[in-house]
């Protein structure tokens, strides 16, 4: 391919930043976080060589303890019923209103907070499970306790409603297996560090709807 040629304009800038913001993944939670550079050193400075967002420090999830808390999100969930029961005019299921999608995060969000051990993110709806304080010693929750909340945000979506309750009690054993296995080994598949069940895996095969709905944001929820 012969080399093109292009004019560009040059200018002087007013200072030595290369840019006004700076942009970086948070490598606890992966949240996607844009400051100024002078924000970002400062974040460095509480944290050491690698980055974490401002959520995570507020919340120490910082620290080496970090190894004890799970990650794990509904917006599976939230992400299909945007994409397939409220933007997709042509799916043949169960229609939902933008109002209704926004009180299911809602109501299954004053759910979880009612539990001292998860903490919520309302940005990225990102559950943060701290098993630190989970067990059967004094002053620790008991397990069950976190598998009923689990179950409890699950069943405000309605899902055996909106789509079936063979696909309600396929996704609650997807969260209660997962957690079980964290609970007792700490362990986590290395390609799935956040446990977010989708509803496109429920005998879909479209992988471009499953990846959405996996990283499904706050800022994705618009009215249209």
């Amino acid at each position: 391919m012969p080399l093109q040629k292009y004019q560009v304009e040059v200018c002087p800038v007013e200072s030595d930043k290369l840019s006004e913001y700076v942009a970086k993944n948070c490598f606890f939670c992966h949240k996607l976080v844009k400051a100024s550079p002078e924000a970002f050193q400062s974040m460095q400075k509480l944290t050491g060589t690698k980055f974490y967002c401002s959520f995570c420090i507020r919340h120490n999830f910082h620290y080496r303890t970090n190894c004890n808390i799970l990650l794990m999100s509904y917006r599976g969930i939230i992400g299909y019923y945007y994409l397939k029961n409220y933007l997709d005019k042509h799916y043949n299921l169960k229609r939902l209103w933008w109002s209704d999608i926004d009180l299911f995060i809602k109501q299954h969000a004053e759910i979880g907070m009612t539990n001292p051990v998860f903490t919520y993110d309302p940005d990225t709806f990102m559950w943060f499970v701290d098993f630190n304080r989970i067990g059967v010693a004094g002053k620790k929750m008991p397990y069950e306790l976190v598998e009923q909340t689990t179950k409890k945000m699950l069943e405000a979506f309605k899902v055996k409603v909106v789509m079936n309750p063979y696909v309600e009690t396929q996704m609650l054993s997807k969260y209660t297996e997962a957690m079980k296995l964290f609970y007792e080994k700490r362990q986590r598949p290395p390609e799935k560090r956040m446990l977010i069940p989708t509803l496109s895996q429920q005998g879909q095969t479209d992988e471009g709807l499953l990846e959405k709905t996996r990283n499904f944001l706050k800022k994705h929820l618009v009215v249209v």
